[in-house]
């Protein structure tokens, strides 16, 4: 799976409200789950920038649940080549 082999064992996904999920396995979980649910979700990225270590990505997301569709911007930290 591509993005188990570049995400940390520790790391932490936060979503917009604050609310996180804890360690890789419990990410791949949430996210193969969603996907299940939200087929249809799409992430349309518009522009990237690379600081320190640090991935400011800004785009919008595309969805089947209207309420899902908006422009965004993620934060990824990359540290010793892995998210």
């Amino acid at each position: 799976d591509a993005l188990a082999a570049m995400m940390s064992a520790e790391c932490r996904y936060v979503d917009s409200c604050g609310h996180w999920i804890d360690g890789r396995d419990n990410v791949l979980l949430a996210t193969r789950r969603f996907f299940a649910l939200e087929s249809g979700y799409r992430i349309n990225e518009k522009s990237m920038v690379l600081h320190d270590g640090d991935v400011l990505v800004r785009g919008s997301v595309t969805a089947d649940d209207p309420a899902l569709t908006q422009d965004t911007l993620w934060l990824g930290r990359v540290e010793r080549g892995e998210v």
